[in-house]
């Protein structure tokens, strides 16, 4: 690589020349930015990709300029970022979407499918979207109305007030996949996708769909994909899962007990694992290194629990 030079800006003259407008800037769009921040700032991966966007739109005579989208609450995370601090960046803040564009985004879509919304029911909705994570909720209740009540072409407000809401859509289509017996195998894939964030709140978490967590489960999970409840995807190599919508953390009581129940074990294990990535971004150095003995009393703590490690690569957690 020459200096200044990146595999982004070779990729982005690529896309220059086979447009035919060599002199053109090439827009590069990182969604939910936030992802690479937070509490998983330290791992490598992150660094590395961080790094290099970096250097791809500091290098002189650049194509490239990058637009990022991120929830406002993460700003002071982007700011304190160690590899980022100092770049310089516009911020330009999108407001909540007005009462009339939430109309449009409700009534718009069902005139095009020919579908009646009944009165009120515009109104009920827009009321109900109220929570950070409400438009993807709505999305997700329209849907289901769409596809359950919808023969005679007309929606009517009693079929969402039988849903129980936005919140009650998305509980009652995962309470319909739980399978009666024993649920332990598919609490332990739950419990693999969630992770505690900087707030202390419960967040997604990606797993790969062939960690041993899941594995057993695996058909009932694919149900879940179905009902666009988890979210499966992949960069060609690896295929991940991980929850749709975080409101489930909260409004689904089945979920909601698991984590009550392993929140001390679910935060052992961010904690130890971020603890292992910062050894290993530290070229393994004794210094940055838990006591042997803290790490196998967190590893033997969050085992207990049914909660499951990530193949970090602590010695003492290998050796455990």
């Amino acid at each position: 690589i020459e200096p200044g030079e990146t595999p982004l800006i070779d990729l982005a003259n690529e896309l220059r020349l086979l447009s035919g407008c060599p002199e053109a800037r090439v827009l590069l769009v990182v969604d939910q930015f936030e992802e690479l921040l937070g509490e998983r700032a330290s791992s490598a991966a992150n660094a590395e990709f961080l790094t290099l966007l970096r250097r791809s739109v500091e290098a002189p005579d650049s194509p490239l300029m990058a637009l990022a989208t991120m929830r406002s609450d993460f700003l002071g995370l982007l700011q304190r970022n160690p590899v980022l601090r100092g770049m310089d960046y516009e911020s330009l803040s999108l407001g909540p979407i007005s009462t009339e564009g939430m109309r449009k985004v409700i009534e718009e879509p069902a005139k095009l499918g020919a579908i009646e919304l009944e009165e009120g029911l515009t109104d009920r909705l827009i009321e109900d979207t109220e929570t950070p994570d409400a438009l993807p909720l709505l999305s997700f209740t329209l849907w289901v109305l769409w596809r359950d009540f919808t023969e005679d072409r007309v929606i009517q407000l009693s079929e969402y007030d039988d849903l129980g809401g936005l919140h009650g859509a998305v509980v009652r289509e995962a309470e319909a996949l739980v399978e009666p017996g024993d649920h332990a195998a598919l609490r332990r894939a739950f419990l693999a996708m969630v992770r505690l964030n900087d707030e202390g709140n419960f967040a997604r978490k990606q797993v790969p769909w062939d960690s041993p967590d899941l594995v057993p489960v695996h058909a009932q999970l694919e149900q879940f994909v179905q009902r666009r409840l988890l979210v499966v995807s992949s960069d060609g190599q690896e295929r991940t899962v991980e929850v749709a919508h975080e409101a489930l953390f909260r409004v689904w009581d089945r979920l909601r007990r698991w984590l009550r129940a392993d929140r001390r074990a679910l935060a052992l294990r961010t904690r130890t694992e971020e603890a292992a990535a910062e050894w290993c971004e530290r070229e393994r150095s004794e210094s940055h290194q838990w006591p042997e003995e803290r790490i196998v009393d967190a590893v033997r703590e969050v085992a207990r629990s049914g909660v499951t490690l990530e193949d970090v690569e602590y010695p003492a957690i290998v050796r455990a």
